[in-house]
């Protein structure tokens, strides 16, 4: 009886011997992963912060404003790109005579959903 219960008993200790060395195998694999996973993230985190300073510089003011001069064909209003309001079509009749406009089209607002509903209960 004791042989077999010594049998047993090395039987149980090598089977937990084995999963206590497996797991903690399993847990440092674990731990290289979470470190990595780790370095990564702080990688993305300084390269968004190289990025948010870059458009910082990309979206300046005065350097946008050079941009512009040097690659687009804008020139400030004259007097021959206005009209008067008799020139332009019948949707602009309610305004009144004499002023003169843009004659740059103004696109009609859309209906809302709220405005819809009011008009439909009137």
């Amino acid at each position: 009886m004791i042989g077999r219960g010594a049998l047993l008993f090395f039987a149980l200790a090598a089977v937990t011997g084995y999963g206590m060395y497996q797991l903690t195998y399993d847990v440092v694999a674990l731990e290289d992963e979470l470190a990595q996973r780790n370095r990564q993230i702080l990688a993305r985190q300084e390269a968004i912060h190289v990025l948010k300073a870059e458009w910082a510089y990309l979206n300046e003011p005065g350097r946008l404003q050079v941009l512009a001069e040097r690659h687009l064909d804008l020139q400030p209003l004259t007097a021959t790109r206005v009209v008067a309001m008799s020139a332009l079509s019948t949707a602009n009749d309610a305004a009144p005579r004499g002023v003169a406009v843009a004659a740059v089209p103004v696109p009609k607002p859309k209906p809302t959903l709220a405005a819809a509903g009011k008009r439909g209960t009137q």
